[in-house]
């Protein structure tokens, strides 16, 4: 197995997850306020080290890294992953109408189109969206529910490339006391479900997060902590 390649698939769907906290399709709410930042946040970037599996062959964690930027309304504008070197080699640029998300396009370093979500239907409640791969293909249908400024739940329906049906994940979102997530539940279809949840430790001037730990468990399984999660913030 290309584990590479496994491991920017991992990192992939669970940008598509916690990303989908930072977009608002209208101007009921900001993505300030739907990822709960304090204060007037140009951009952040994340550090992920993914933390391996206790094993008799002991690997070094992994490291990833995203970055987020925001215009000066307070709605997002890039979503990007990053190299070592935190250049880009993935960007999602979000395009509106007005506030009014229109759709997401995902380039590749190369410049070239991974994917396009285009929005379907905005309301108070969310949004939907479809979902076309690099061939134009639909290959998915999202809805996005929101409530008290926050995304409560995320469906994904994949659509079979065979044509024979399409399989459901549904993530629901958790918030603590203070509007900080808290826990992600993922049910995917014929796939059994886990969660993440998330351990703060350490905060700006601002009150932004900038370090937490995130803990996995699956089913029935031993939760355990799968990533150390560090964010630095730039300012308008």
């Amino acid at each position: 197995m290309n584990t590479t390649k496994t491991s920017n698939f991992t990192v992939s769907i669970a940008l598509c997850i916690i990303g989908s906290l930072l977009i608002s399709c209208s101007s009921e709410s900001t993505d300030w306020q739907l990822a709960n930042l304090e204060g007037n946040v140009k951009s952040f970037t994340e550090k992920w080290v993914h933390i391996p599996k206790k094993s008799s062959s002991p690997t070094p964690p992994y490291i990833t890294y995203t970055r987020v930027s925001y215009d000066t309304l307070g709605y997002c504008t890039l979503r990007e992953r990053l190299d070592d070197d935190l250049c880009s080699i993935e960007k999602t640029i979000l395009e509106r109408n007005g506030v009014d998300l229109t759709q997401e396009i995902v380039y590749n370093r190369y410049n070239e189109v991974l994917q396009t979500r285009k929005v379907k239907s905005i309301s108070k409640s969310g949004c939907t969206m479809d979902v076309y791969n690099q061939y134009n293909r639909k290959s998915f249908e999202t809805e996005q529910v929101y409530g008290n400024n926050k995304i409560k739940r995320y469906f994904s329906h994949f659509i079979k490339l065979d044509g024979s049906g399409r399989e459901t994940s549904t993530v629901a979102y958790k918030y603590n006391s203070k509007g900080k997530l808290s826990k992600i539940y993922v049910d995917k279809e014929n796939q059994g479900s886990y969660y993440m949840r998330y351990e703060y430790v350490e905060f700006d001037a601002h009150n932004n997060w900038t370090k937490r730990f995130v803990h996995f468990k699956r089913g029935g399984g031993k939760e355990n902590k799968t990533q150390i999660q560090t964010r630095f913030y730039e300012y308008y």
